[in-house]
Protein backbone atom coordinates (compact mmCIF):
# COMPACT_ATOMS: atom_id res chain seq x y z
CA UNK A 1 0.00 0.00 0.00
CA UNK A 2 1.03 3.16 -0.78
CA UNK A 3 0.60 6.31 1.94
CA UNK A 4 0.98 9.78 0.36
CA UNK A 5 2.89 11.67 3.53
CA UNK A 6 2.87 15.03 4.54
CA UNK A 7 5.94 15.34 7.08
CA UNK A 8 7.80 18.64 8.98
CA UNK A 9 10.90 17.27 10.66
CA UNK A 10 12.26 18.68 13.97
CA UNK A 11 14.32 21.42 12.16
CA UNK A 12 11.17 22.77 10.30
CA UNK A 13 11.35 20.97 6.80
CA UNK A 14 8.64 19.85 4.96
CA UNK A 15 8.82 16.56 3.02
CA UNK A 16 6.40 15.12 0.85
CA UNK A 17 7.34 11.60 -0.17
CA UNK A 18 5.21 8.13 -0.84
CA UNK A 19 5.74 5.51 1.94
CA UNK A 20 5.46 2.20 0.47
CA UNK A 21 3.81 -0.23 3.48
CA UNK A 22 3.86 -4.00 3.07
CA UNK A 23 0.97 -6.34 4.47
CA UNK A 24 3.66 -7.98 6.72
CA UNK A 25 5.05 -4.45 7.65
CA UNK A 26 1.40 -3.13 8.07
CA UNK A 27 0.18 -6.31 10.54
CA UNK A 28 3.11 -5.93 12.80
CA UNK A 29 2.46 -2.13 13.54
CA UNK A 30 -0.80 -2.25 14.03
CA UNK A 31 -0.64 -5.59 16.24
CA UNK A 32 2.06 -3.43 18.44
CA UNK A 33 1.76 -0.18 18.46
CA UNK A 34 1.38 1.69 21.86
CA UNK A 35 1.29 -1.72 23.51
CA UNK A 36 0.01 -1.62 27.39
CA UNK A 37 -0.65 -4.14 29.91
CA UNK A 38 -4.50 -4.99 28.75
CA UNK A 39 -3.31 -6.25 25.29
CA UNK A 40 -4.78 -9.56 23.85
CA UNK A 41 -7.20 -9.87 26.76
CA UNK A 42 -9.75 -12.82 25.00
CA UNK A 43 -12.37 -10.39 23.50
CA UNK A 44 -9.63 -7.74 21.95
CA UNK A 45 -8.16 -10.85 20.20
CA UNK A 46 -10.98 -11.93 18.26
CA UNK A 47 -12.15 -8.32 17.48
CA UNK A 48 -8.43 -7.54 16.38
CA UNK A 49 -7.46 -10.16 14.72
CA UNK A 50 -10.74 -10.94 13.48
CA UNK A 51 -11.92 -7.21 12.33
CA UNK A 52 -8.78 -4.42 12.51
CA UNK A 53 -5.86 -6.54 10.55
CA UNK A 54 -5.96 -5.50 6.61
CA UNK A 55 -6.82 -9.16 5.59
CA UNK A 56 -9.83 -9.70 8.23
CA UNK A 57 -12.95 -10.42 7.29
CA UNK A 58 -14.56 -7.08 6.84
CA UNK A 59 -11.07 -4.87 5.35
CA UNK A 60 -8.48 -5.64 3.19
CA UNK A 61 -5.12 -3.34 1.98
CA UNK A 62 -5.09 -2.03 -1.38
CA UNK A 63 -2.64 -0.17 -3.55
CA UNK A 64 -3.53 3.10 -2.12
CA UNK A 65 -5.98 2.75 0.38
CA UNK A 66 -7.92 0.24 2.72
CA UNK A 67 -10.99 -1.49 1.02
CA UNK A 68 -14.22 -2.71 2.63
CA UNK A 69 -14.76 -6.37 1.64
CA UNK A 70 -18.18 -5.72 1.91
CA UNK A 71 -20.57 -2.73 1.66
CA UNK A 72 -19.84 -1.62 5.34
CA UNK A 73 -22.05 1.15 6.16
CA UNK A 74 -21.34 0.33 10.63
CA UNK A 75 -19.77 3.61 11.82
CA UNK A 76 -18.08 1.80 14.46
CA UNK A 77 -16.32 -0.83 12.10
CA UNK A 78 -15.61 1.97 10.30
CA UNK A 79 -14.04 3.98 12.96
CA UNK A 80 -12.52 0.98 14.66
CA UNK A 81 -10.70 0.36 11.73
CA UNK A 82 -9.52 4.11 11.02
CA UNK A 83 -8.17 4.40 14.51
CA UNK A 84 -5.95 1.07 14.17
CA UNK A 85 -4.12 2.35 10.87
CA UNK A 86 -3.77 5.44 12.39
CA UNK A 87 -2.37 4.04 15.17
CA UNK A 88 0.11 1.95 12.84
CA UNK A 89 1.14 4.69 10.75
CA UNK A 90 1.88 6.80 13.42
CA UNK A 91 4.35 3.74 14.98
CA UNK A 92 5.78 3.51 11.64
CA UNK A 93 6.69 7.69 11.58
CA UNK A 94 7.72 7.06 14.95
CA UNK A 95 10.40 5.26 14.31
CA UNK A 96 11.45 5.53 10.59
CA UNK A 97 11.61 9.64 11.07
CA UNK A 98 11.90 10.75 14.72
CA UNK A 99 13.94 7.57 15.77
CA UNK A 100 11.99 5.68 18.07
CA UNK A 101 12.68 1.98 18.77
CA UNK A 102 9.65 1.50 21.34
CA UNK A 103 6.27 2.88 20.88
CA UNK A 104 4.44 2.42 24.58
CA UNK A 105 0.91 2.70 25.76
CA UNK A 106 1.31 6.47 27.28
CA UNK A 107 -0.75 5.60 30.47
CA UNK A 108 1.33 2.50 30.74
CA UNK A 109 3.83 4.74 31.13
CA UNK A 110 1.79 7.11 33.63
CA UNK A 111 1.02 4.24 35.82
CA UNK A 112 4.34 2.91 35.85
CA UNK A 113 5.69 6.08 37.24
CA UNK A 114 2.39 6.35 39.92
CA UNK A 115 1.01 9.18 38.01
CA UNK A 116 -2.73 9.73 37.65
CA UNK A 117 -3.82 10.83 34.46
CA UNK A 118 -4.90 14.34 34.43
CA UNK A 119 -6.96 15.46 31.27
CA UNK A 120 -6.57 14.22 27.52
CA UNK A 121 -2.98 12.68 26.69
CA UNK A 122 -1.16 10.79 23.82
CA UNK A 123 -1.38 7.60 22.44
CA UNK A 124 2.34 6.86 22.91
CA UNK A 125 5.32 7.21 24.95
CA UNK A 126 8.31 6.31 22.75
CA UNK A 127 12.12 5.47 23.38
CA UNK A 128 15.02 5.76 21.26
CA UNK A 129 16.97 2.90 20.33
CA UNK A 130 19.76 4.14 22.84
CA UNK A 131 17.54 4.66 25.97
CA UNK A 132 18.41 8.54 26.58
CA UNK A 133 15.19 10.28 24.88
CA UNK A 134 11.63 9.82 25.30
CA UNK A 135 9.31 11.74 23.38
CA UNK A 136 5.18 11.41 22.96
CA UNK A 137 3.03 10.55 19.78
CA UNK A 138 -1.04 11.59 19.17
CA UNK A 139 -1.75 9.10 16.16
CA UNK A 140 -5.22 9.40 14.77
CA UNK A 141 -7.17 7.68 11.82
CA UNK A 142 -9.90 9.60 10.19
CA UNK A 143 -11.72 8.65 7.12
CA UNK A 144 -12.56 12.12 6.26
CA UNK A 145 -10.83 13.32 3.00
CA UNK A 146 -8.94 16.21 4.53
CA UNK A 147 -7.41 17.94 7.82
CA UNK A 148 -8.28 21.68 8.53
CA UNK A 149 -5.59 23.68 10.24
CA UNK A 150 -7.66 24.19 13.52
CA UNK A 151 -8.15 20.43 13.74
CA UNK A 152 -4.80 19.18 13.33
CA UNK A 153 -3.55 21.99 15.72
CA UNK A 154 -5.83 20.29 18.49
CA UNK A 155 -3.93 17.30 17.82
CA UNK A 156 -0.54 18.43 17.97
CA UNK A 157 -1.83 20.14 21.03
CA UNK A 158 -2.37 16.83 22.62
CA UNK A 159 0.94 15.28 21.34
CA UNK A 160 2.49 17.79 23.74
CA UNK A 161 -0.12 17.36 26.64
CA UNK A 162 2.53 14.83 28.61
CA UNK A 163 2.92 14.63 32.56
CA UNK A 164 6.10 13.05 32.00
CA UNK A 165 9.27 14.49 30.79
CA UNK A 166 9.67 14.25 26.98
CA UNK A 167 12.42 15.83 24.71
CA UNK A 168 9.41 16.57 21.73
CA UNK A 169 6.31 15.15 20.62
CA UNK A 170 4.86 13.83 17.16
CA UNK A 171 1.12 14.75 15.39
CA UNK A 172 0.74 11.91 13.32
CA UNK A 173 -3.23 11.97 11.62
CA UNK A 174 -3.52 9.88 8.69
CA UNK A 175 -6.65 10.04 6.15
CA UNK A 176 -9.01 9.91 3.52
CA UNK A 177 -7.80 6.14 4.27
CA UNK A 178 -11.12 4.34 2.75
CA UNK A 179 -9.84 6.46 -1.00
CA UNK A 180 -6.61 7.72 -1.01
CA UNK A 181 -4.36 6.88 2.04
CA UNK A 182 -2.69 10.20 3.42
CA UNK A 183 -0.98 11.08 6.52
CA UNK A 184 0.49 14.22 8.09
CA UNK A 185 2.79 14.36 10.52
CA UNK A 186 4.61 16.57 12.40
CA UNK A 187 7.32 17.49 15.23
CA UNK A 188 6.50 20.49 17.35
CA UNK A 189 9.37 22.39 19.11
CA UNK A 190 12.28 20.51 20.74
CA UNK A 191 12.45 20.64 24.38
CA UNK A 192 15.68 19.13 26.13
CA UNK A 193 15.30 17.17 29.31
CA UNK A 194 16.81 14.35 31.39
CA UNK A 195 15.65 11.05 30.97
CA UNK A 196 15.72 8.63 33.52
CA UNK A 197 17.31 5.38 32.45
CA UNK A 198 15.93 3.03 34.45
CA UNK A 199 12.40 3.89 33.89
CA UNK A 200 12.74 3.64 30.34
CA UNK A 201 14.58 -0.02 31.33
CA UNK A 202 11.41 -1.07 33.71
CA UNK A 203 8.97 0.04 30.72
CA UNK A 204 10.77 -1.87 27.99
CA UNK A 205 11.23 -4.89 30.00
CA UNK A 206 7.33 -4.75 30.75
CA UNK A 207 6.80 -4.29 26.97
CA UNK A 208 7.86 -7.94 26.27
CA UNK A 209 6.79 -9.55 29.65
CA UNK A 210 3.40 -8.21 28.23
CA UNK A 211 3.57 -9.60 24.93
CA UNK A 212 4.08 -13.32 26.12
CA UNK A 213 2.38 -13.16 28.91
CA UNK A 214 -0.73 -12.48 26.58
CA UNK A 215 0.43 -14.55 23.49
CA UNK A 216 1.24 -17.63 25.47
CA UNK A 217 -2.49 -17.59 26.41
CA UNK A 218 -4.00 -18.04 23.05
CA UNK A 219 -1.25 -18.81 20.51
CA UNK A 220 1.24 -21.96 20.29
CA UNK A 221 5.02 -21.76 20.33
CA UNK A 222 5.99 -23.36 17.33
CA UNK A 223 9.43 -22.42 16.86
CA UNK A 224 12.26 -21.63 19.08
CA UNK A 225 15.24 -20.25 17.40
CA UNK A 226 18.75 -17.28 17.75
CA UNK A 227 19.52 -14.43 15.66
CA UNK A 228 22.65 -13.21 16.69
CA UNK A 229 22.76 -12.99 20.66
CA UNK A 230 18.92 -12.79 20.62
CA UNK A 231 16.69 -15.76 21.24
CA UNK A 232 13.44 -15.92 19.82
CA UNK A 233 10.42 -17.56 20.19
CA UNK A 234 7.87 -17.95 16.97
CA UNK A 235 4.02 -17.52 18.05
CA UNK A 236 1.63 -19.47 15.64
CA UNK A 237 -1.54 -16.66 14.61
CA UNK A 238 -2.63 -18.48 12.25
CA UNK A 239 -5.93 -20.37 13.93
CA UNK A 240 -7.33 -16.34 14.81
CA UNK A 241 -6.99 -14.59 11.18
CA UNK A 242 -9.78 -15.75 8.80
CA UNK A 243 -8.30 -15.32 5.87
CA UNK A 244 -4.78 -16.08 6.48
CA UNK A 245 -2.42 -13.69 4.78
CA UNK A 246 -2.20 -14.39 0.44
CA UNK A 247 -0.91 -17.71 0.26
CA UNK A 248 0.12 -18.61 3.96
CA UNK A 249 -0.16 -21.47 5.67
CA UNK A 250 0.87 -19.81 8.57
CA UNK A 251 1.73 -16.93 10.35
CA UNK A 252 3.53 -16.19 13.46
CA UNK A 253 5.05 -12.77 15.34
CA UNK A 254 8.45 -13.37 16.52
CA UNK A 255 9.15 -12.18 19.72
CA UNK A 256 12.65 -11.78 21.89
CA UNK A 257 12.44 -13.97 25.02
CA UNK A 258 13.28 -10.99 26.75
CA UNK A 259 14.73 -7.39 25.95
CA UNK A 260 17.32 -7.91 22.95
CA UNK A 261 20.96 -8.20 23.33
CA UNK A 262 23.78 -6.75 21.37
CA UNK A 263 23.49 -3.93 18.86
CA UNK A 264 20.02 -2.00 18.21
CA UNK A 265 18.38 -3.16 15.11
CA UNK A 266 19.53 0.52 13.14
CA UNK A 267 16.48 0.01 10.37
CA UNK A 268 13.77 -2.66 9.31
CA UNK A 269 14.94 -5.75 8.06
CA UNK A 270 12.42 -7.50 5.71
CA UNK A 271 11.55 -9.79 2.51
CA UNK A 272 8.73 -11.35 0.84
CA UNK A 273 8.05 -13.78 3.82
CA UNK A 274 9.14 -11.52 6.66
CA UNK A 275 9.31 -8.50 8.27
CA UNK A 276 11.30 -6.95 10.95
CA UNK A 277 10.87 -3.98 13.39
CA UNK A 278 13.68 -1.92 14.91
CA UNK A 279 12.12 -3.14 18.68
CA UNK A 280 13.13 -6.32 17.01
CA UNK A 281 9.85 -7.89 17.07
CA UNK A 282 8.95 -9.70 13.57
CA UNK A 283 6.29 -11.17 11.53
CA UNK A 284 6.43 -14.10 9.44
CA UNK A 285 4.61 -15.96 6.91
CA UNK A 286 5.12 -19.69 5.57
CA UNK A 287 4.01 -20.54 2.28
Amino acid sequence: MDIDVNLVDSKGKKHCFIEKVSELKFLKHASFAGLGPNFAWVPAIFHTLGLAFHFGSKFSLKSDHIERTWPINDPDDLREMSRLTGRAVGDIFAKSHFGARYTLCYEHALHTKAIAQAGKSPDFYCIDRYGTKAFTVEAKGFSQCTIGPKQFARHKAQSAASQLPIHYSVASVTHNIYSRITARVEDPEYESVPLDPSFSRILIEEYFSTIHARFSRFCEVTDEFQVGETRYLAYDASPYLAPAPRGAVRFEYLVPRGVPTGQALDREIYDELSYFDVDGIGVRVSA
